[in-house]
């Protein structure tokens, strides 16, 4: 991948006050998300959902890029408690920094889960719950 380019199986699509960066052909406005239910505490999901989780398998200067371009990731968990879809967020281009977001993708799939918070979990097979990850720390 050269400097400034995104993989051909993302697109970057500029909003006013950010940029997402998603798979192609996906439509995301269709997937059916369910509310968290007052059984669930946000404070110990987002212990369980978190960056330190990943954090070890990127080198520092990837983190400061991370940072720099404060990206987050909008990740959907199925009643599993597996990361089923997900799309970035960049406050900065991404399209300016060679990141490689398939590899992203699946650490993030691969090691985010859900196994504590099971109440935070969609009780529905088709529905999933919907979280947004900070990919940075100060």
């Amino acid at each position: 991948m050269t400097y400034g380019q995104v993989q051909g199986d993302y697109e970057v699509l500029k909003t006013n006050r950010a940029y997402v960066v998603k798979t192609k052909g996906k439509d995301y406005t269709q997937i059916d998300t369910e509310r968290l239910s007052l059984d669930c505490s946000s404070m110990a999901l987002s212990k369980e959902l978190n960056f330190d989780l990943i954090a070890p398998y990127f080198d520092e200067d990837t983190k400061n890029l991370f940072r720099n371009i404060k990206i987050q990731s909008r990740v959907y968990i199925d009643i599993r408690g597996n990361v089923q879809d997900l799309y970035f967020i960049c406050e900065s281009d991404p399209e300016r920094h060679a990141i490689d977001f398939r590899k992203l993708e699946k650490v993030l799939r691969r090691k985010m889960r859900v196994e504590k918070n099971t109440e935070c979990l969609s009780k529905f097979e088709d529905k999933l719950m919907s979280w947004y990850i900070p990919l940075y720390t100060y």
